[in-house]
């Protein structure tokens, strides 16, 4: 069978890049900041911590450097507060979640394993002293089988996702670049209806994790375009389910849309178009290999979802058709 030809674009389609945001406004934004020449624990941060906690309807927010350090703040504020020795985290993860538990304190880490449809921490009773589950691409994990104060969750990558869980104690949100919204590269944040856990967690971000004055102020520019951002996600999401016959994460509520599906062949699928479209394949080496995160390390793959993916999409569909027919 001849294959169907694909038109190359002239540049390489990435990942996910942020949302396009006005740069006068954000020039003179920066500008107010240099000239007041406060750049920490000032307005912006300020006014992205209350964005915060109206959208996410929580009582507390606090922002931080990083997301990592948003879950090491975390985690080490709760377990001082209720005295853990254990945690069980899904094996389907990021080395660096590993390394940030150890950092908290906590020596006895457990891995279970994910659900085979949302890929999630399976829900069932944990033995560990809490819980954290990780909403994995987006996709809200949903643990009912544990008690809300044992619960922990690490809500990296589902700014924007409807909830329909109990939130449980904290939830960790990252600001990186690839995610929904970003603070410039790098940048996170605490919530909690926990008014004691979030004077402590704000302490310790004070000591060793503020978020500067200027990535606070492009997260608030974001925050003013998430339901232009969400939108966008939903329709990339949508077209990609309709043109793809591959399967793909099954969603508990509704995501932010970092598509995932699993395809045979990824890693020379990825190789050969990797000057062209910008696939990613994460946790190809997992924490643990239990049977469903083994198999999804070695045939889950993501598609772009950002701005620049809407007129490429055919294109992208297209390669990814083309593989299937070999």
């Amino acid at each position: 069978m001849k294959r169907k030809s694909c038109m190359t674009p002239v540049k390489r389609i990435p990942f996910s890049r942020p949302y396009p945001l006005n740069a006068p406004r954000l020039a003179k934004g920066f500008e107010e900041i240099v000239e007041t020449r406060w750049y920490t624990k000032g307005k912006n941060v300020k006014r992205l911590e209350e964005a915060l906690v109206s959208y996410l309807d929580v009582d507390h927010a606090i922002a931080t450097g990083t997301g990592s350090s948003a879950l090491l703040i975390g985690l080490r504020s709760y377990a001082d507060r209720i005295g853990v020795e254990s945690i069980t985290v899904p094996a389907f993860t990021f080395d660096s979640v590993r390394y940030t538990i150890e950092f908290a304190g906590i020596k006895d880490i457990r891995y279970g394993d994910v659900d085979p449809r949302t890929w999630t921490l399976v829900d069932q009773e944990y033995p560990t002293d809490i819980v954290m589950g990780m909403d994995t691409f987006g996709n809200k994990s949903d643990i009912k089988e544990t008690e809300t104060e044992r619960l922990f969750f690490d809500a990296a990558q589902s700014f924007g996702a409807e909830i329909s869980r109990d939130r449980g104690a904290i939830e960790i949100i990252s600001f990186a670049g690839g995610k929904v919204i970003t603070t410039g590269g790098e940048g996170g944040a605490i919530v909690t209806n926990d008014g004691v856990l979030a004077a402590e967690c704000r302490h310790l971000r004070d000591l060793f994790s503020k978020m500067p004055e200027a990535c606070a102020f492009i997260g608030v520019s974001m925050m003013d375009h998430i339901d232009d951002i969400l939108k966008q996600k939903a329709e990339i999401a949508k077209l990609y389910r309709k043109k793809i016959p591959l399967q793909f994460q099954e969603i508990t509520a509704t995501n932010n849309y970092i598509v995932g599906c699993l395809m045979d062949g990824r890693d020379e699928f990825i190789a050969e178009n990797r000057e062209r479209v910008d696939f990613r394949d994460f946790y190809r080496e997992p924490l643990k290999s239990p049977e469903i995160t083994d198999m999804l390390s070695k045939r889950m793959l993501c598609l772009p979802n950002g701005p620049d993916v809407i007129p490429n999409i055919d294109f992208i569909c297209a390669l990814v058709n083309r593989s299937l027919e070999g």
